[in-house]
């Protein structure tokens, strides 16, 4: 019985594997999620924006939309509409500037700044 044969063993008998499928599934997801983190923060260059203005979305979330330009090529973002009470600028109102970190080699990896960079 080789070492990974007593892990599935070990996994099987100890949480079940529908769990431990569930377990992975969810351990994958952070992985990705941090690394997106990870590199929008090694990778990163700053643009200003266009705030589009405060909509709803799915079970009434409100979120903030902006839209940015890199290369010429148009990128839309959101951001949680919390982001506008924790700021002193007016984000929130269509037709604002706002500023904008993205990753250089993947803007749609991006999210917003308070300050100017």
């Amino acid at each position: 019985m080789n070492k990974s044969d007593k892990i599935f063993n070990w996994l099987n008998t100890k949480i079940g594997l529908t769990n431990a499928l569930v377990l992975l599934l969810f351990i994958t997801l952070l992985a990705y999620e941090y690394n997106k983190r990870i590199d929008l923060d090694r990778k990163q260059a700053t643009t200003l924006g266009i705030s589009v203005g405060v909509k709803k979305i799915s079970k009434g979330s409100r979120y903030i939309f902006y839209e940015f330009r890199v290369d010429g090529k148009l990128y839309h973002g959101l951001m949680p509409e919390e982001f506008c009470f924790k700021s002193n600028k007016r984000f929130c109102d269509s037709g604002e500037t706002v500023y904008v970190k993205f990753q250089y080699d993947n803007p749609d990896n991006n999210t917003l700044i308070e300050k100017e960079p």
